[in-house]
């Protein structure tokens, strides 16, 4: 029977390195009751970047696609 301690994915630093990868950036409410951010339920979307695209980037992408 195989172990099932060890079922992590391994990060590999060759050519698969610098290919697209999803992240999910949610939207966030100030509440003025509280005086803090809330995140929105089910207010989320999927962005497809390098792996080493810089912030700015990020925020061009998620700014263009919401």
């Amino acid at each position: 029977m195989p172990s099932k301690k060890n079922k992590r994915a391994k990060c590999t630093h060759g050519k698969d390195f610098n290919q697209e990868m999803v992240i999910f950036i949610g939207l966030m409410e100030w509440s003025k009751e509280e005086s803090n951010l809330k995140p929105k339920r089910r207010k989320h979307l999927a962005l497809k970047v390098s792996r080493d695209a810089p912030y700015k980037v990020l925020l061009e992408k998620a700014v263009e696609k919401w």
